[in-house]
C-alpha cells in the first residue's frame, strides 16, 4: 500500500502572511532595515538605562 505524498494545506503555510503573491524587489532590505534600526534603539535606551544606573550607585 502506497501512501501518497501530503503536503501542508496551503492555508496553514500563509498565516500571518497575508496575500502569497510574490514580494516587491527590495522588502527585504527594508525588513533588515527595520531590524536593524529597532536593535540599535534598543541597543542605545539599554545603554542609557546602564549609564543612569551606574551613575545613580557612584553618588551613594
Amino acid at each position: 500500500m502506497v501512501f501518497p505524498a501530503i503536503e501542508a494545506p496551503l492555508y496553514l503555510t500563509a498565516i500571518g502572511e497575508g496575500d502569497t503573491a510574490p514580494l516587491p524587489p527590495g522588502t527585504a532590505r527594508v525588513e533588515s532595515l527595520f531590524v536593524t534600526v529597532g536593535s540599535a534603539i534598543f541597543l542605545a535606551l539599554l545603554a542609557g538605562a546602564v549609564v543612569i544606573l551606574i551613575r545613580k550607585h557612584q553618588r551613594r
